[in-house]
């Protein structure tokens, strides 16, 4: 199994893409979306994915591993977000108002020129994250 970065950002074709959006929001979908196996659960292995310009507003996402995804431009207004990774991650140009992080891996991740206001991230890991032109505030995190 290759696990290079690149090899996992080339499997993202715009229908496996539009596929994962889909879960991510609610929705099913008829095309299969790859799941990986860590710790006795199941995740949704959303790893190199590129998503923007898509709202996930309101949406329960949990157990899904974005580890070296690239997110811009996504609304994720009022969005819980449980138990995932966003590891090496680059999120520019989102918008987290009363966003939720709850027991996350976001180590060594990039946010950049996002708000988040009213978020709270609580319980995650955060080592060497870095929040550049962001609207966060030190009572978002609450360790």
């Amino acid at each position: 199994m290759h696990d290079s970065v690149e090899h996992l950002r080339s499997r993202w074709t715009p229908e496996l893409t539009a596929a994962a959006i889909q879960l991510l929001q609610g929705h099913p979908s008829a095309v299969a979306v790859p799941t990986m196996e860590h710790d006795g659960k199941t995740y949704l292995d959303l790893r190199g994915i590129r998503i923007e310009q898509t709202q996930l507003d309101g949406a329960t996402i949990r157990n899904a591993n974005l580890r070296w995804s690239t997110i811009r431009d996504v609304g994720f207004k009022g969005t819980h977000v449980i138990g995932c990774n966003l590891s090496q991650a680059l999120l520019s140009d989102c918008y987290f108002r009363h966003t939720v992080f709850q027991r996350c891996d976001i180590v060594n991740a990039k946010f950049e020129r996002s708000d988040f206001s009213s978020a709270r991230i609580e319980d995650s890991r955060l080592d060497f994250t870095s929040f550049k032109e962001c609207e966060i505030t030190l009572q978002t995190i609450r360790f």
